[in-house]
């Protein structure tokens, strides 16, 4: 009986196997021939040969920025950008072109950033450019990059170097010559591996720029319309275009410099180039079709791209132009992690390393353009990037224009306040005109207490990269609105600070904007 009931089971398990086998194999023909018939595409992305992804040994860092430069100001490899830039051009033809790499609305807050990988509203430097009686700085708690590398133990010598147009000899050797020549004799000398840190300004000074690099621009001298000069017309516009012309010298001038710096160093050396903040409409830049400008919080102000150039990278490069996101709080990580170290628990970037160097996707999902919520942000309340969404709540900045084109083809600038940007005192300012800009900011600005307070403008910046049109009225935006609301609203209570309000103290002793005794 016992042997009846085994082979009983057996033979019913048999079936249920049977059973599962021809559900199984109907499940793979179907599939088969389904696929037969809607064929699936093969991935065409191949790995790079060095796909094993080991970083460099120890390489030189080298970190170049540039004040202010318009994201059509150089050519980046693309023809229809008519500047003469061939040095840079070649740099981002056999290096990775961040597409979607993202700095401040103004240089000081940009170069914080950079070097201390903090973002700028956790310590107080959200604000605008340095004024000598200004109660803010970055703080000595804070290890800047260089420290790190030599605190770590990673042998690393540096250098941080920088000069203004003040520096500029009788004798016709421009600034970014003797920088050049400066960073050249430093490599040259120091020990293996270094760190550079090269700061380039200053395009506000507006100093004769020798012709030997103005010259590639006539068009300016002759008025005619081109992509490089952009004023057509009257004599007023043809003195415009000759401020132009000597702007895109300086930008040739610096774009030399590069090219004699990476002629001098040597084979294992990774270099770092990245304007600080977008192009100055006052300054005659061009982030055509960029929305804004430096000190905005649209793409122009603070969209730019940066180039990496490394001997690690076999051609052909995967992805050349690299469209993930990163934030200027990223290069401290990764420059920390390229010199053979650890992150510090300071830094708010991500370590980016395998995306610059092996084009791998981005660690980030967000990008904060800036989050201040002084009495008056001149340069920018609040503004977050999730994924391809954006929001700006609160005030957007000193313009929100498309630029200087004076042609219909472009919008020209809507709201253009004459401000004093390096300070929130507006009292330098005619009283009408400081009644006005008030009124502007209250109307616009948001109040923590208060999640409906303040103008807000929503961008899907896949379908609409240069901001033409506010999905912020539609019905269907109300709960993501909300979401990003929520996502600054929870910085600002975890993570914010500001500066000491110091202004009642008496300041007359305070001469040295470098030390000015507030830190």
């Amino acid at each position: 009986k016992k042997n009846k009931n085994k082979d009983r089971y057996v033979f019913v398990s048999g079936l249920i196997m049977l059973g599962l086998g021809l559900v199984g194999c109907a499940v793979s023909l179907t599939i088969y021939f389904t696929t037969r018939e809607n064929p699936q595409p093969v991935p065409q992305m191949q790995l790079p040969k060095q796909a094993n992804y080991t970083k460099p040994e120890k390489p030189n860092i080298i970190f170049i920025t540039v004040q202010e430069i318009g994201w059509s100001d150089i050519r980046y490899g693309e023809p229809r950008i008519q500047v003469h830039t061939p040095n840079l051009d070649d740099l981002a033809k056999n290096g990775r072109t961040l597409e979607n790499h993202y700095v401040q609305p103004t240089s000081v807050s940009s170069h914080h950033a950079f070097l201390t990988g903090r973002l700028p509203f956790k310590s107080g430097m959200q604000h605008g450019p340095f004024d000598v009686a200004a109660p803010y700085c970055t703080g000595s708690d804070l290890t800047l990059i260089s420290r790190t590398l030599k605190q770590r133990g990673t042998r690393y010598d540096w250098r941080v170097d920088a000069m203004t147009n003040d520096d500029v000899p009788d004798g016709g050797t421009f600034y970014t010559e003797l920088l050049a020549d400066h960073v050249i004799n430093t490599i040259s000398t120091t020990r293996r591996p270094y760190f550079v840190n090269l700061a380039f300004g200053d395009v506000h000074k507006h100093v004769e720029i020798p012709s030997r690099y103005t010259s590639y621009y006539p068009d300016c001298d002759e008025g005619t319309n081109s992509l490089s000069c952009l004023y057509m017309g009257d004599e007023a516009e043809r003195r415009r275009n000759l401020k132009r012309r000597n702007y895109l010298g300086f930008i040739t001038a610096v774009d030399e410099a590069i090219g004699r710096i990476k002629r001098a160093a040597d084979d294992n050396t990774v270099i770092i180039f990245t304007p600080d903040t977008g192009g100055s409409h006052q300054e005659y830049a061009n982030n055509l079709p960029l929305r804004g400008a430096t000190g905005t919080l649209y793409e122009g102000g603070t969209k730019t791209r940066a180039i990496v150039s490394s001997p690690y990278m076999e051609a052909p490069i995967l992805n050349n132009r690299h469209e993930g996101l990163f934030h200027a709080t990223d290069w401290a990580a990764t420059i920390t992690s390229l010199a053979g170290t650890f992150p510090s628990s300071q830094h708010d970037g991500f370590d980016q390393t395998e995306m610059i160097l092996f084009g791998l996707p981005s660690k980030r999902d967000r990008i904060i353009y800036n989050l201040d919520m002084e009495q008056y942000p001149l340069l920018g309340q609040s503004a977050i990037r999730h994924n391809e969404w954006k929001l700006i709540w609160g005030f957007d900045g000193i313009t929100n224009g498309r630029g200087c084109l004076r042609t219909p083809t472009y919008e020209t600038d809507t709201e253009f306040l004459t401000i004093p940007l390096s300070s929130s005192d507006l009292t330098s300012l005619p009283q009408d005109e400081q009644d006005r800009i008030v009124q502007l900011l209250n109307e616009n600005t948001w109040k923590p207490d208060n999640l409906y307070s303040g103008v807000i403008r929503l961008y899907n910046l896949k379908d609409d990269p240069n901001e033409y049109e506010d999905l912020s009225g539609d019905t269907n935006n109300v709960a993501l609105i909300q979401e990003l609301k929520l996502m600054l609203v929870n910085e600002l209570k975890s993570n914010y600070d500001e500066p000491p309000q110091s202004f009642n103290q008496s300041t007359s002793h305070i001469t040295d904007p470098v030390d000015p005794g507030w830190c």
